[in-house]
Parts: C-alpha cells; sequence; structure tokens
C-alpha cells in the first residue's frame, strides 16, 4: 500500500486495485480515518461524497460510471506553481458540467520537481484502476526565451452578438450595453407569433362552430387551439425576456464588483470576494480547411465553485487556432494567446476585477 499526500489535506492510498482520496482534516493516521472523499475500485464506477460532487459539479448519486471519463491527466500550472492532478470528461458529461476539466488533487511545487515523480505515481494508477489513458504535461524546464511582448489590447468599443462594451460613466467602468436590435427582435417575435395565435384560434373556434362538417381529421381544430396555447407561451417567454433580462453589466475596478441591470433596477451583483475568476468556453470546428469559432461565452468563476453567465456569441466566426494543442483544454488566457473579440472582452473584464482569466475550448 502506497500512501501519498496532497494539498488541503488531502492523502492518496493505493492499493493493487484501487485508489482512494482521503481528507485528514485532524492529520490522525489515515488507518483512523474515514474521511474518504472519492474511491476508484479497479472494474467499478468512481465513487465519490456529496460534498465532493457539489463542488466538482459531478452527478448528485455518488457514482460516475468509468465511460464518462476519456483519461486521467497530470500538469503543471505556471499561474500558481502547482501540479494539477484530475479527469477529462467525454462530451456529454461536459455539456452537463459546463467544462470537461475535473481536478482531484493538487501539489505546490515551485521548483516542479519536488513532487513531480508522486504526483506521475498518482496519476498512472489512478489511469490503470480506470482504465483509460494517461496524459502527462510536463513543466517546461528549457531556458527561457526572450520575453514577447503582448500585444495591446484592441480598443474600446467592442461589439459582441448584441452586447457592445466601451466605458462607461465612470470614466474607469467597464459596461456591456445590449442593443436596442435585441429589443425590436423581441417586440418582432412577440407580434408575429399573436399574429398567428389569434388566427390559430379564430379559424379553430369557426370551424367548431360553423354549421358545416368537422374536417377530417376531426381534431385538426383542436390541434389549431393547441398550437394557439403553443404560440401565445411563446409570446409569453419573449414579453418576460424584455421586460427581466439584463440590459447593462458594469464592472468596477475600484470596488472590484460587477453587477447588471434591467431598467434602472440591479437585477444582480456580485463583490470581488465571491469571484474567483473568469472564464470563457468556445467550441471550435474545422470547416472547409478552415477553423471557424462555431459557439462562446463568458462566465463568471464564484468561489463556491458556481457559475454566473454573462454574455455569448452564436453566429460562427473564422480564428487563427494555431496557439492551441490538443493536450488540454483549460488554459489561462493572455494577450498573447487573444484571437477573438469575445477573448478580447474577457481580458478586458479579468482585468477591471483583478482576476484571472482561463480559457476552455473544445474541439468539434
Amino acid at each position: 500500500m502506497i500512501r501519498i499526500s496532497a494539498s488541503e489535506n488531502l492523502v492518496i492510498e493505493i492499493k493493487p486495485n484501487s485508489w482512494r482520496l482521503i481528507l485528514n482534516e485532524n492529520f490522525v493516521e489515515v488507518e483512523q480515518s474515514n474521511n474518504v472523499v472519492a474511491e476508484a475500485i479497479a472494474g467499478q464506477s468512481l465513487r465519490y461524497t456529496e460534498s465532493f460532487a457539489s463542488t466538482r459539479f459531478l452527478p448528485k448519486n455518488g457514482e460516475l460510471q468509468t465511460r464518462y471519463i476519456e483519461r486521467v491527466v497530470l500538469g503543471w500550472s505556471a499561474e500558481d506553481e502547482k501540479w494539477h492532478l484530475g479527469l477529462m470528461f467525454t462530451e456529454k458529461l461536459a455539456q452537463a458540467r459546463g467544462s470537461r476539466w475535473c481536478e482531484l488533487v493538487s501539489w505546490p511545487d515551485p521548483e516542479q520537481t519536488v513532487f513531480d515523480d508522486l504526483a506521475i505515481e498518482a496519476g498512472e494508477t489512478l489511469a490503470q484502476i480506470l482504465e483509460c489513458p494517461f496524459n502527462f504535461v510536463p513543466a517546461i524546464r528549457a531556458a527561457i526565451p526572450e520575453p514577447v511582448e503582448p500585444p495591446p489590447l484592441p480598443p474600446l468599443p467592442i461589439k459582441i452578438e448584441n452586447w457592445s462594451v466601451k466605458r462607461g460613466s465612470q470614466v474607469d467602468w467597464l459596461e456591456f450595453h445590449r442593443d436596442s436590435a435585441w429589443n425590436h427582435e423581441r417586440l418582432r417575435l412577440i407580434v408575429w407569433y399573436s399574429l398567428w395565435a389569434v388566427i390559430f384560434v379564430f379559424l379553430s373556434v369557426l370551424t367548431l362552430l360553423g354549421d358545416i362538417a368537422l374536417p377530417r381529421p376531426t381534431f385538426l381544430p383542436y390541434m389549431g387551439l393547441f398550437s394557439a396555447v403553443a404560440l401565445l407561451g411563446i409570446v409569453g417567454y419573449q414579453v418576460y425576456q424584455l421586460r427581466y433580462s439584463t440590459r447593462k453589466i458594469v464592472a468596477d475596478p475600484t470596488s472590484r464588483r460587477v453587477w447588471g441591470t434591467w431598467q434602472v433596477k440591479p437585477s444582480w451583483k456580485l463583490e470581488r470576494q465571491e469571484i474567483d475568476s473568469v472564464c470563457i468556453s468556445q467550441v471550435i470546428k474545422k470547416r472547409n480547411n478552415k477553423t471557424m469559432l462555431e459557439f462562446g461565452e463568458i462566465n463568471l468563476r464564484l468561489t463556491n465553485g458556481q457559475y454566473h453567465f454573462l454574455v455569448k456569441q452564436e453566429h460562427p466566426q473564422e480564428i487563427d487556432a494555431s496557439h492551441l494543442t490538443d493536450e488540454l483544454d483549460l488554459i489561462p488566457l493572455n494577450q498573447i494567446a487573444m484571437r477573438t473579440p469575445l477573448q478580447s472582452v474577457a481580458l478586458y473584464l479579468g482585468e477591471a476585477l483583478d482576476v484571472p482569466v482561463w480559457y476552455d475550448y473544445r474541439k468539434r
């Protein structure tokens, strides 16, 4: 049996057919600790506690089948100078969680050589028990090249779908303003679907109350009424969006706060101590020998592990993907790796809130 200590009072216990993650809160002997937070047994699903599931956005039943685990990954992060060991999930589970990456444990290691062998042993053993590949991303120990001068952020305002990002009424505020075209589109949909709902109701009632025989099949008038109800439901949703959706998002670099407003009243507010980082997710697809950005969104990752959605981009655009690799999907974003307007906005937001910016990209 092998035991490997990790950060946050965690201990990895390795046996021939099992891999356990134990929380050693009181620094007692591991034999006396029953705080097993995650356990992998050969030929079985990965099991974990409720608290482990809530902090990592895993299924709440405490069990994850190995078919959802694509590989085990170990890599060193220069951002916090740690080795990070975790799981990379399949696309199906990633869509439900919001990310493919799930960290299990970490080891602070500024020298990059103190815990690397232990971390590799922990990762390789876990991959063997889960019967999936193990990817090791080594720390770069080569000679440091000449520093590359990062390009400046593009000037504001920046247009993102139905949002315009610019400096606000206060000189240093960063503000997201929803364009009036979004309101016009909602109004157009309300008028259009309302018109068709009235037409369906008129024709259905006229048919049911008329003197002529009912059409065949006879359920058609009732289907018309059902369609009218469905259209009115769509109209109600558009009215709700028009009335309650956030119209403006403000980030204040002085107080490190960010809040959203509809009409005049704030609809939500986050303090600096609640915000962990800015996360930008993008879906990339090869199309006709071009790399296309299919979808993107910006979220705030909170200190409680949850995410707060801000804006999204749904219209495809061609991008340069030469800086992306197939090793890890979650990378720190900086101005050197910046390629799209959405990434520029995320960097502006991270700068305003004084938090790191993480880039989560997926390939189709």
